[in-house]
């Protein structure tokens, strides 16, 4: 029997979850194998990977309106006497250069222009070109921040004469007012660049407030719009797809996707914009069930699943509730305090699953289906949910002994909860080590 330490990482939004909530759960002294002693420290725990970065379920278009940040955009009236070393003369009036300002972490790159024998600090839209500009132009620059410049944020300015520039805000050109009678009305607003292409905001009056929202929201929000609907755009030749996930008001509930003829729809980020209760409302939309075979979206990209929750696959489930569907095959003959998981599942595929090998961590990949939620039998003869409160007071979720001499070859069980695998352990030569998963349906695919 493999032993398998609990180290898990993963790239999907319910994966996270479940390694959070196993994190949450497990005893100190049985978190990880150890080579010299049984003796966990904290720093034990840190064994989940964090997440790769991935875009925002809004789209990353030219309706984004950079936000402002005073403490890079805002002019200053800091001079200094020399910039690299060179005077502010007669010869070089006008000249800009630069120079890194701050410390290495929180410092930024400065612009100053040579102004009557000194050097005064600019914005970075000093270097903005205003040869034939019109007022209302707009211009845009990239400020590098941090860590000598590893950071870029972008800033985009708006002309307003006379050599000057503002913060650009995307409201400059809006006529409308935003009152109850204009309440839901989307507004498109394009400004000519002086230095890349043309510039497209997008607004939704809401509450008596212009909303900066997105072409998504746009081009597709209607009244009728309900979750899971699909919608795509045609710009510059090419198509953007995308699905409504959520509804946040106005502004990222269209999450950016791919589309595939035999699967369609498959959402490229699904992880950082919504609530985990509305969890159970997208995961239909993240698996495709045909005769042909099963696929789950993951990142924009259809694989192939072993496992789909039974909820989409059951002909028993069709016309039943969730409530109802869930408790179809708990037990009728049962006792007090006898738990049982329900019938709707969250599955994860791909599940990479580090473990204890004899002298290093392996790892290996999993399939596997988690119940949603865990039943008691009540003395009054009924099934009713396991509560929070019942697992954080129940002492098989949590309790264990140190491994000593005494207890060599003793097993420990921690309990499945939901999402979340349970754990054997078994105490060997002074280590609690990991043995086995307890998994609602599983599968190795190495």
């Amino acid at each position: 029997m493999n032993k398998k330490g609990v180290y898990m990482k993963s790239f999907s939004h319910t994966t996270v979850v479940m390694a959070i909530a196993l994190a949450v759960s497990i005893p100190l002294s049985f978190v990880a194998c150890s080579e010299t002693t049984s003796a966990i420290n904290e720093e034990s725990l840190a064994f989940l990977e964090p997440l790769p970065e991935s875009p925002s379920l809004a789209p990353e278009s030219s309706s984004a309106i950079p936000e402002s940040s005073s403490a890079i955009q805002s002019s200053s009236s800091e001079v200094v006497s020399l910039m690299n070393g060179k005077e502010c003369t007669a010869e070089n009036e006008g000249v800009v250069d630069t120079m890194w300002v701050g410390n290495i972490k929180y410092g930024s790159l400065g612009y100053y222009r040579c102004e009557k024998g000194e050097w005064v600090q600019k914005t970075p839209a000093v270097t903005c070109d205003t040869t034939g500009a019109n007022v209302g132009d707009v211009c845009t620059r990239i400020q590098k921040v941090g860590f000598f410049g590893g950071h870029e944020s972008r800033i985009v300015y708006i002309y307003k004469g006379n050599d000057e520039w503002d913060i650009f805000y995307g409201l400059e050109k809006m006529t409308k007012e935003c009152n109850a009678a204009n309440e839901g009305l989307k507004e498109k607003l394009t400004y000519h660049s002086v230095d890349t292409n043309d510039i497209t905001v997008f607004f939704a009056c809401s509450h008596g407030e212009w909303k900066n929202t997105t072409e998504a929201y746009y081009e597709c929000m209607t009244e009728k719009t309900a979750l899971g609907d699909t919608c795509s755009i045609e710009s510059n030749g090419e198509v953007q797809y995308y699905r409504y996930l959520f509804d946040d008001g106005y502004n990222s509930g269209w999450a950016e996707c791919t589309f595939d003829l035999e699967h369609g729809y498959c959402t490229k980020d699904y992880s950082s914009n919504f609530s985990h209760h509305l969890w159970d409302e997208i995961t239909p939309f993240l698996y495709h069930v045909s005769p042909e075979g099963n696929y789950y979206c993951q990142y924009g990209k259809w694989k192939p699943a072993k496992f789909v929750p039974r909820q989409y696959t059951d002909s028993r489930k069709s016309g039943l509730t969730d409530e109802e569907y869930d408790i179809l095959e708990l037990p009728k003959n049962a006792k007090v305090g006898d738990r049982e998981g329900g019938l709707l599942e969250d599955c994860y595929n791909d599940m990479v699953m580090p473990f204890c090998g004899p002298s290093e961590w392996i790892d290996e990949m999993y399939d596997y289906c988690m119940p949603k939620n865990y039943y008691r039998y009540r003395d009054n003869g009924t099934w009713t949910l396991e509560t929070d409160q019942e697992r954080e007071t129940d002492p098989s979720f949590h309790s264990g002994q140190e491994c000593t001499a005494e207890r060599e070859g003793v097993e420990t069980v921690f309990p499945p909860e939901p999402h979340v695998p349970g754990r054997i352990y078994r105490c060997i030569s002074g280590n609690n080590v990991l043995e086995e998963y307890i998994f609602g349906r599983s599968g190795n695919n190495n």
